[in-house]
């Protein structure tokens, strides 16, 4: 939990990945809520910034949403070059403390708990419908029957889920780095998947009217 909670101050060492790293300090994961567009080349924090070491405000009116745009202009930047460096979300200092830690850690266990009395009372009262009669009926091994009722039921773990659900991690797609890593993205719209799909023996004429919804 505190590896997960840690965030980077931006300073001048060059080693902070936009796309992946925790360096936004006024979003629930840290990250940049953005996807990363198509030929991009930025990779590093310190390629956003002009040569007198402040942002580089055009740059980033063109990549990111003005929802980042603005939160990565209130980041301060050191006129001095101090190094980049690890601080705890949860206190003023950014030095973790046994109270913030217990604090932050009862909060996700009581979200876990929330989280799973919901997913389950809505899962009793779809269980009679006709997709899950129709899924009990097929003649598939078990193990992608469950594999289909995670999916029916919005709890595969994709990126988006875990995200949606925690407010925290990255809910872009790690293998093409572009679109929202949900199921419809898993099965069907990455690049790498669709790629996949080419080299199937099999083919389905109404799949591109169907797959925005599992």
């Amino acid at each position: 939990m505190v590896e997960e909670e840690l965030r980077i101050r931006v300073g001048d060492e060059k080693i902070i990945k936009i796309w992946q790293d925790k360096w936004i300090p006024s979003t629930p994961d840290g990250r940049v809520s953005t996807p990363r567009p198509a030929g991009c080349k930025a990779r590093k924090v310190n390629e956003l910034m002009n040569e007198n070491n402040q942002w580089n405000i055009p740059m980033l009116k063109e990549i990111f949403s003005d929802h980042d745009c603005h939160l990565i202009q209130k980041i301060p930047l050191s006129l001095q070059g101090g190094k980049d460096r690890y601080h705890w979300a949860y206190t003023k200092n950014g030095n973790y403390t046994v109270k913030s830690g217990y604090v932050q850690a009862k909060s996700m266990q009581d979200k876990e708990i929330t989280g799973n009395k919901i997913n389950g009372e809505t899962s009793r009262r779809d269980q009679n419908s006709s997709v899950w009669r129709n899924l009990r009926g097929l003649n598939i091994k078990y193990k992608i029957k469950h594999f289909i009722s995670k999916c029916l039921q919005g709890i595969l773990p994709t990126n988006e889920a875990v995200h949606r659900r925690t407010g925290k991690g990255d809910n872009i797609c790690h293998r093409c780095g572009e679109g929202v890593d949900s199921v419809e993205h898993m099965l069907f719209f990455c690049k790498n998947i669709e790629q996949a799909w080419k080299m199937f023996p099999l083919q389905w004429d109404g799949l591109n009217e169907e797959r925005w919804s599992f």
